[in-house]
């Protein structure tokens, strides 16, 4: 990604609240420390909305006849994986049965708009995961983006990327044409240490695990770690510990039941970002 960040800052505060609003061009960065822009439960209240919080808005250029289309980045909170909310709310009740349900804490959605055909414009978003939006990405469909919408003219194919740190702190690239205007709530919060964030993410380990018997979270934790072990195999180049940890791995899936499967991914993603963030730790105390 650039390194050679100078957006231009249009305008900044809100009430008590400290927004900034940026226009991006093409090959500028933005890195964002989240705030919240529009809560959650104010959306809720009322009537309509995200379960989560809004935390920047991400306008693309419009046309003559169709304004200009708003995407925004949610921060659902921590997940329970085994019982995720319900992704959103009308007249206070769950949407559960149209929209289903978060499958991430942050998350791109529709704000000012709707795809012509289907109803529910969301994307999750993985830590440390780029993803890239435009008219023409692998999200374009999911966000009602696709070059036959309208008002998508003016949008280019790859328009800006964005990737959540480990931090929680947003990297936007602009990779369009016409520009990206970003609006977000700055976060007045300390950063979270890298030790806090060990000691969440075991927590988040152990949540997952809380609801099975001992044999079960020792084979979804030998399923996880024999995993990323196969991972690191095939990026050494050592195809005979690749195949060994696969096998490992692939004795241990079959030993789970059905309801351990259902969060074996959830549980894999976080034993991954523990593993990241505990080889930094190490690296910074040599």
């Amino acid at each position: 990604m650039s390194e050679q960040t100078h957006p231009h800052i249009v305008d900044q505060k809100l009430g008590e609240d400290t927004l900034t609003t940026v226009e991006l061009a093409h090959g500028e960065t933005a890195k964002l420390a989240l705030g919240s822009y529009i809560e959650g439960n104010q959306a809720v209240e009322t009537g309509n909305g995200y379960n989560g919080d809004v935390v920047a808005l991400f306008e693309l250029p419009g046309t003559e006849e169709e304004p200009a289309k708003q995407i925004a980045l949610m921060d659902f909170g921590e997940i329970d994986p085994n019982d995720p909310p319900s992704l959103l709310y009308y007249k206070g009740k769950p949407m559960t049965h149209i929209f289903g349900r978060v499958q991430s804490r942050y998350g791109l959605v529709a704000h000012n708009y709707s795809p012509s055909d289907h109803m529910r414009a969301y994307v999750p978003l993985e830590i440390g995961q780029p993803a890239n939006v435009g008219r023409k990405t692998e999200l374009s469909h999911d966000l009602g983006l696709d070059e036959n919408e309208r008002g998508t003219e003016a949008i280019s194919r790859n328009h800006f990327s964005i990737q959540i740190g480990e931090d929680g702190e947003a990297t936007i690239d602009d990779h369009s044409k016409n520009g990206t205007r970003v609006t977000f709530a700055e976060s007045e919060k300390p950063a979270e240490s890298l030790d806090d964030r060990a000691e969440r993410l075991k927590e988040k380990l152990a949540s997952i695990e809380e609801p099975f018997d001992p044999d079960t979270r020792a084979n979804l934790h030998r399923y996880a770690s024999n995993t990323l072990g196969k991972k690191e195999a095939q990026a050494a180049g050592d195809g005979q510990a690749s195949t060994e940890f696969g096998q490992y791995a692939g004795q241990a899936l079959l030993a789970l039941p059905e309801e351990a499967k259902a969060v074996k991914d959830e549980y894999l993603r976080t034993l991954s970002q523990l593993e990241k963030v505990q080889t930094t730790i190490s690296g910074s105390e040599q």
